[in-house]
Formats: C-alpha cells, structure tokens, sequence
C-alpha cells in the first residue's frame, strides 16, 4: 500500500527547516504576493532557487502557492510574478508539471465544481476534501491538504475507508 504523501507548510526558512526536520514529504510556500498566507514571513522570489535546491538535496518536493483570486487589474503583476517565480526556480524544479486545487471547502456532492479543473488535465491536483478525493485520485496523481480532526468527519472516514490507517 502506498501511503499519502505528507504535505506541510512553510511560511520561513524556520519553517521550512521544521517542516523537513519532523518528516514532511513536500512543502508548500508563497511569495509576498498572491498567497492566502499574507501573514507569514513569506519568501522572497530571489530566495525560490536555494530554497528549491535545498529541499531537492534532501529529497523533499517543494509547491510554490498561488491560491488567491486574481481581479482583473492584477493580472499583469500575476502574470510577471508567475514569470519571474518559473526564472528563480529553474525549468528542473517543477514538481511534474502544473498540479491544480480546487476549493478548499464544499458542501458535500459538490463534485461538480471540480469540472473546470477537470477540463484542464492538470500532472495533478492538490486534494482538500473527500468529493475531490473521490473524484479526482482516478484521474491524476495527488496530494492530500486537509486536516485529520473531527471537524472533517467526511475527510477522516474517507481516508480511514481508503488507506485503513488508524493512527
């Protein structure tokens, strides 16, 4: 059986360090802009090569976030961010190509507002709740983002069904 892979957050290079110190698989980070984490340290897009580098070293992917909505009068700073972040990290640290996410919270049999991330045959998908487990692990690789607590009853017992982990 193959296990999930074990996806953390990185908001600094302490983080980071933490992150891959205490068994993360991947981590995911943002820049000073276009992140829902605005409230972290964040890095600079300078800094995305060495902090690539240094996850590869030790065998840790690493996700560059982009996951805010991006209003029309922002698009050309979204588009010379996503330029200038693929020039810092190098054409060899993509982690297999364009991985998606869809919403992190749906109600439940809301499996239909995964279509347009459908249509667009991402390498994957970053997976944030069970429609989007059960709908898209068929599809294309994933990586699971989503809490293991009682407050994601529907996440827990799919992962429990899925994966017969009880720890």
């Amino acid at each position: 059986m193959t296990l999930p892979e074990l996806l953390s957050p990185a908001g600094d290079w302490d983080c980071l360090k933490a992150a891959v110190a205490n068994g993360a698989d991947a981590v995911y980070f943002g820049v000073d802009a276009f992140n829902a984490r605005q409230r972290a340290e964040n890095f600079r897009i300078e800094e995305l090569g060495e902090v690539m580098t240094w996850l590869h070293e030790r065998k840790v992917r690493g996700f560059l976030t982009f996951n805010v909505l991006v209003f029309s009068d922002e698009l050309e700073r979204a588009a010379s961010l996503v330029i200038a972040a693929a020039a810092a990290i190098g054409r060899g640290h993509w982690p297999g190509g364009i991985w998606l996410a869809g919403a992190r919270i749906t109600r439940p049999n809301e499996a239909w507002s995964l279509e347009p991330l459908i249509r667009a045959r991402p390498d994957g998908y970053l997976v944030r709740n069970a429609d989007q487990l059960e709908r898209l692990t068929p599809l294309a690789p994933c990586v699971g983002d989503f809490s293991l607590n009682t407050a994601n009853p529907l996440s827990v017992r799919w992962y429990l069904e899925h994966w017969g982990w009880s720890g």
